[in-house]
């Protein structure tokens, strides 16, 4: 795992002017004079220089805002609209690393950063401590504008009468994590004569039937004993992926805002099922249990898996994450199958591990919002995707697969597990796969400490303020 050390990268931009229509006195002929670079933020914006500091934080050995030039296609082309970015607005762009000693710098009076990227618990206890910035407060954002999350994520990150987190759907990707990611290998499914996925989602039949159709055809022990090939492997990533999927969540928000412990439920019960069955049944998955996520990514890279769910980080590009570094193939992307009780409308749920950007209370306020705004280009430029076109033809090895991430990030919802470890959950559906805990049993065993997480990191405060 690489070692990341303290980045910077400083950008001297020079601002495009917007021009506008141009009268002159005595009934002179008007003229449109159309931009070159039209911008939202009004005209020859420029901060003369002046300093923005960005903060990441480090997970799995990677810092995904921070890009290194020439180190892999995604951090180029990261690193090429930050210098885009630079062409327009005349700042200094500083990037370092987060070293957890936010709350002391604001408690000596000195700026710890003006954007930060976080995980959702963090920025709710950076909220409690009244150390984050409103982005209602912020001029120059519009957080609804669609650049900066769905509503559904924008309301997870909503406390009081503000907003305190924004989601980098379209910039600074690989954040946000979300964990449904379904990477799947077009050959070895063409290889033992199944339909695409792409093709069941296009005919809306992407589901737990038809996955676990292609699961028993593609499972192959014989042809190669000592290369045996799985459907894949019972990562905790694939058991919460089939369990979102089905509609089951693990606290549920009643008439006063509060949350409670929501499981058992039919939801929860019919996803083990349909796990267990898989497992230990219709045995499409590896039989080792215990594997690592380095390992899961490994088997599949390797050929001997047909599908892998992981966090979104792991697959976006051919050069970077675990699988792109590894993988010598071609591979797609799809929603995870949908379960019986499962909405069709919700493709991705961000769990407990995700990440958005807060602004520090003592950062750049006025100013950092036009900043983002600049950052945070929209989806669509005219006819084309601007530095995103580059990101699908380097990325993405096919453009389903880019069309339907981008779908999965705009419909993504967020599960309370923010407020409650998931350990809890992935250990208990494990149990209950592996027939050592029936469903009720494993769910009632924890009740207790996920509803006392719930009420000491939630709950408590919500009534107290």
């Amino acid at each position: 795992m690489k070692k990341i050390l303290t980045k910077t990268i400083t950008v001297l931009l020079i601002s495009a002017f917007m021009l506008t229509f141009f009268s002159a006195c005595g009934g002179a002929q008007n003229d449109e004079v159309v931009p070159e670079f039209p911008t939202e933020l009004g005209d020859g914006l420029d901060f003369d220089g002046k300093e923005f500091i960005f903060r990441d934080v480090v997970h799995h050995g990677d810092t995904p805002l921070i890009p290194t030039s020439m180190e892999n296609a995604l951090d180029d082309l990261l690193l090429e609209h930050y210098e885009k970015t630079e062409k327009k607005i005349n700042c200094k762009i500083t990037l370092l690393v987060g070293n957890g000693t936010i709350t002391q710098y604001i408690a000596s009076g000195m700026k710890y950063a003006d954007l930060m990227n976080s995980q959702f618990g963090s920025i709710f206890s950076y909220y409690k401590a009244g150390i984050t910035a409103n982005y209602n407060d912020i001029p120059g954002i519009d957080i609804h504008s669609g650049k900066f999350g769905n509503e559904n994520l924008l309301d997870a990150l909503t406390w009081g009468n503000g907003t305190y987190g924004v989601v980098a759907e379209y910039w600074g990707i690989p954040t946000p994590y979300f964990n449904d990611a379904l990477m799947f290998n077009p050959r070895i499914i063409k290889t033992y004569s199944q339909p695409s996925p792409h093709e069941l989602w296009e005919n809306d039949n992407w589901n737990y039937d038809t996955f676990e159709q292609i699961a028993v055809a593609v499972t192959d022990t014989t042809s190669d004993p000592d290369r045996p090939i799985y459907a894949t492997g019972l990562s905790s990533y694939f058991l919460r992926a089939a369990f979102f999927a089905n509609g089951a969540t693990v606290a549920k928000e009643n008439e006063d805002g509060t949350l409670s412990f929501n499981l058992p439920s039919q939801e929860a019960a019919t996803a083990t099922d349909w796990l267990k069955k898989l497992n230990n049944e219709i045995k499409v998955l590896d039989p080792n249990t215990n594997g690592s996520w380095e390992y899961y990514c490994d088997m599949f890279s390797g050929g001997q898996y047909a599908f892998l769910s992981e966090y979104s980080w792991v697959g976006l590009s051919k050069d970077n994450g675990r699988v792109g570094l590894n993988m010598e193939e071609e591979f797609s992307w799809v929603p995870f199958p949908r379960g019986p009780h499962g909405n069709k409308e919700v493709l991705a749920t961000y769990a407990d591990a995700n990440f958005a950007l807060f602004v520090p209370i003592n950062s750049e306020t006025d100013e950092i919002g036009y900043v983002m705004t600049e950052l945070f280009e929209p989806l669509y430029e005219g006819n084309n995707y601007g530095w995103r076109e580059d990101f699908k033809r380097e990325v993405f090895w096919d453009s389903t697969s880019y069309d339907l991430y981008i779908k999965t990030l705009e419909s993504a919802v967020s599960d309370n597990l923010l407020y409650a470890s998931s350990a809890n959950l992935v250990d208990n559906i494990k149990a209950i796969v592996r027939g050592s805990k029936s469903v009720q049993e494993a769910f009632e065993s924890v009740a207790d400490k996920v509803q006392d997480q719930l009420d000491r990191d939630y709950n408590n405060y919500l009534k107290n303020n």
